[in-house]
């Protein structure tokens, strides 16, 4: 509890005297803010690969919304050349696959609500509520960022709100390149193509021997 500089609050007696039971809930107007910086990090791999990337919200303070109070959502956008095959969460001893919303259109944002099921235990001692969002990583995109961004209705410091998460992306293996269907298809016709040939040249020999 940090003292205001504000005038006392003024208390007036309740109409009966005294509280008879229950609970009872003052809405008080304040200009303490929670000030919301984004979690980020890197789409870091080879291509192929679907990898972990956390993101989430930090929660620098001073004010903390709880209880009834909004408390706000992050949204991201992935970097070119990725693609989100989910954001897993556990709840209520199951699985589930989708932690945030899903855009309705390529390139769209995924909105999480930090006070959905997904975050209902996400929240660390330091403020910070995160979650592990899986990105394969379709293709090099040179310079691809894709984008963070926090909101809340206390936060009155919007500078801070939005970050980056660059891709860090490798060429493939050449295992997983030589794995791939249209490879050992161009492969196969090569093969068909040669044997062919053979067969006409076995064929003309033969030809040639019986003339």
């Amino acid at each position: 509890m940090v003292r205001g500089t504000g005038a006392p609050v003024t208390l007036t007696g309740a109409e009966h005297g005294r509280f008879t039971g229950g609970t009872a809930t003052v809405a008080v107007d304040t200009t303490v803010q929670a000030d919301y910086r984004p979690v980020t990090g890197t789409v870091r791999g080879r291509v192929g690969d679907t990898v972990r990337v956390r993101l989430g919200v930090r929660d620098l303070g001073p004010g903390r919304p709880r209880g009834d109070e909004e408390t706000g959502r992050f949204e991201v956008v992935p970097p070119e050349g990725t693609t989100v095959t989910s954001v897993p969460y556990s709840f209520e001893d199951s699985d589930r696959e989708w932690g945030c919303e899903r855009p309705e259109r390529t390139g769209g944002a995924f909105v999480c609500d930090i006070g959905g099921d997904a975050f209902s235990w996400a929240r660390e001692d330091d403020g910070t509520t995160a979650i592990d969002f899986l990105v394969r990583i379709d293709r090099q995109v040179p310079g691809a960022r894709g984008t963070i961004r926090t909101y809340n209705p206390y936060d009155r410091t919007p500078g801070n709100d939005t970050a980056v998460i660059p891709l860090d992306a490798s060429p493939s293996p050449a295992y997983r390149s030589l794995s791939r269907p249209g490879i050992w298809a161009a492969v196969a016709a090569g093969g068909v193509t040669a044997g062919a040939v053979v067969a006409v040249y076995r064929r003309r020999r033969g030809v040639a021997a019986d003339s």
